[in-house]
């Protein structure tokens, strides 16, 4: 059951207790906003053990701290000490950005261990080349060259 039905329902479960907390607010009215869907906590199901961060209408601003590789530059070490980094600032969320190298190893290593909530840009994933199949750190990535691409919420190329 999500959030919002049981916010509908009347309950307060522990992530919206959590959460209202952070936001120096009752409750009830946070979970009042999230049961008419003016306030979500996002979260994955698989991932318990983060901080429950409440986003919308009358809450504070949030923090979203980017990470990332990229095939010129790629180190799970330095990733990890960035996101830590962030954490420690104070991110409320931190996004892997990683367009080269381990990719699937560094955002293992952030989701085992970053408390905040994470979020990936699928787009910026490498694909592979069309002449060779070998992945060559190609990416996928928005152009906005032309007043007509900009028009369009996402044009696609590849390099």
């Amino acid at each position: 059951m999500t959030l919002m039905h049981r916010a509908r329902q009347g309950e307060i479960p522990p992530a919206v207790a959590l959460a209202a907390q952070s936001e120096h607010m009752d409750p009830a009215t946070l979970r009042d906003r999230i049961a008419a869907g003016r306030v979500v906590i996002p979260r994955n199901r698989k991932r318990r053990e983060i901080r429950p961060v409440a986003v919308g209408e009358g809450l504070t601003i949030k923090v979203n701290a980017n990470v990332g590789s990229s095939r010129d530059h790629a180190d799970i070490a330095l990733e990890m000490e960035k996101m830590r980094a962030a954490v420690a600032a104070g991110a409320d969320a931190v996004m892997d950005l990683s367009t080269g190298g381990p990719i699937d190893e560094i955002r293992r290593a952030i989701l085992a261990e970053c408390p905040v909530p994470i979020g990936t840009v699928p787009c910026t994933r490498p694909r592979p080349t069309a002449t060779s199949g070998e992945n060559r750190g190609s990416s996928s990535r928005r152009t906005t060259s032309s007043p007509e691409s900009r028009n369009r919420p996402w044009t696609v190329s590849t390099s």
